[in-house]
């Protein structure tokens, strides 16, 4: 996902061999509106997801994982104090929290719904000697 942000002018967000949106990797991260914080954590992360959801300085939350929730604020730096309070009142422990501005990762997670890394992992390891077999022809 890096090289293509950094090289391709248009990319294809692909979801079970259907194009779901195309258009230049700068307009797909900007269509995210904000800065990303992701918490990683162990404990009940679906009831995390619920306590975040609705909240007014939160565009979008999203479980990106087993054990990682990752959110889209419009302001990442103040956000964070807000979601340690509220993750306080919650079963999920906090095991560590960064920020980062958003990118093609999290705009393919943004219209999919999970990670390329849980992709690969679901996709048996006959599929993946497959596929590398019909490149390599």
């Amino acid at each position: 996902m890096d090289e293509a942000q950094q090289l391709c002018d248009r990319v294809a967000i692909m979801d079970h061999g259907k194009i779901i949106v195309t258009d230049k990797p700068e307009r797909l991260i900007d269509t995210l509106g904000g800065d990303v914080v992701e918490v990683s954590g162990s404990g009940d992360a679906e009831n995390a997801l619920l306590l975040l959801k609705n909240r007014e300085f939160v565009k979008r939350v999203s479980k990106a994982g087993k054990s990682r929730i990752s959110l889209t604020v419009e302001d990442g730096q103040s956000a964070i104090p807000k979601v340690m309070r509220i993750l306080q009142t919650s079963d999920f422990d906090v095991n560590s929290v960064s920020l980062k501005e958003p990118t093609l990762e999290d705009v393919f997670i943004h219209f999919t719904g999970r990670s390329m890394r849980e992709e690969e992992s679901a996709e048996s390891p006959w599929k993946r000697a497959k596929t590398l077999k019909q490149l390599t022809r």
